[in-house]
C-alpha cells in the first residue's frame, strides 16, 4: 500500500499511512545479492552476488485472478 517515495522517506513503520489504493507492484531488473552475514551493510557472501558484466533475462505474468 505504499510508494517507493512512501518507503525511502519513512524510518519507521508508523511513518507510513496507507494510500486507500488498490495495489503497487515494483518490479526490479537487478539486486546487489542475498546471503549478508550481518545486518549493518557488510557485502553479500561472493556465493550470492549477480556478476554485473552479465546478460540478465526474467518474464513474469500479472493475473486478477
Amino acid at each position: 500500500d505504499y510508494t517507493q517515495a512512501q518507503l525511502e522517506a519513512a524510518k519507521h513503520p508508523y511513518e507510513l499511512t496507507e494510500r486507500g489504493e488498490t495495489v503497487t507492484v515494483n518490479v526490479d531488473i537487478a539486486q546487489r545479492g542475498l546471503g549478508c552475514i550481518d545486518s549493518w551493510g557488510a557485502s553479500p557472501l561472493d556465493q550470492y552476488l549477480l556478476p554485473g558484466r552479465k546478460n540478465y533475462e526474467y518474464r513474469f505474468r500479472l493475473s486478477a485472478e
